[in-house]
């Protein structure tokens, strides 16, 4: 069996690549430093947060959904922090993107279907 008809066997019913896969595939083949936690994401005030909302970054609400149904930022998205999270922030956002992250604080997270109120809490930029 040559490879066309091989790949053509293993992909048939697959649906095309997210727009994101070549960007990332990129990224992947390019040598990286490794990841320090102390680079990760700050917190902002509600002033800092509004003015990059303005700007026209993007409100990632990484809260589950039933915190996000409770109770979110008008315009913001929902990519909840699970298993597929990468894929799905990948299928909403560009590259381009600044991103505006609203997390629930794992020390006063509610339990699903209590209500609460997102809290403007991280900015990231998307390296590249």
């Amino acid at each position: 069996m040559d490879q066309d008809t091989f790949v053509g066997l293993v992909t048939v019913g697959q649906s095309a690549a997210p727009g994101y896969f070549s960007y990332d595939a990129d990224l992947n083949r390019r040598n990286r430093d490794l990841f320090e936690s102390r680079d990760s994401a700050r917190a902002l005030d509600a002033t800092e947060f509004a003015r990059l909302r303005t700007a026209g970054a993007v409100v990632l609400d990484a809260r589950d959904q039933f915190e996000f149904a409770a109770g979110h930022l008008a315009g913001s998205v929902n990519v909840p922090l699970d298993g597929r999270f990468a894929e799905q922030a990948g299928s909403v956002l560009t590259p381009e993107d600044e991103i505006l992250i609203v997390a629930a604080s794992t020390a006063t997270r509610p339990s699903p279907g209590s209500s609460s109120t997102p809290s403007p809490s991280r900015h990231a930029r998307r390296a590249g």
